[in-house]
């Protein structure tokens, strides 16, 4: 019994853990994203007007 409880209460520091990473990481992820998302705009927005003023 105490190791099932031992074992249950490692397993909710573990998921409390997680959640916890996942939530700052979250905000990390959409910010790299919305950077990603923006570079690659440019990107294209570069190859068309290279393309167009050639």
């Amino acid at each position: 019994m105490k190791k099932a409880l031992k074992y249950l209460i490692s397993v909710i520091i573990a998921i409390i853990v997680a959640g916890f990473f996942i939530y700052l990481l979250i905000p990390a992820l959409t910010g790299l994203m919305t950077l990603v998302g923006i570079v690659v705009v440019i990107a294209i927005v570069i190859a068309v007007v290279k393309k167009h003023y050639r």
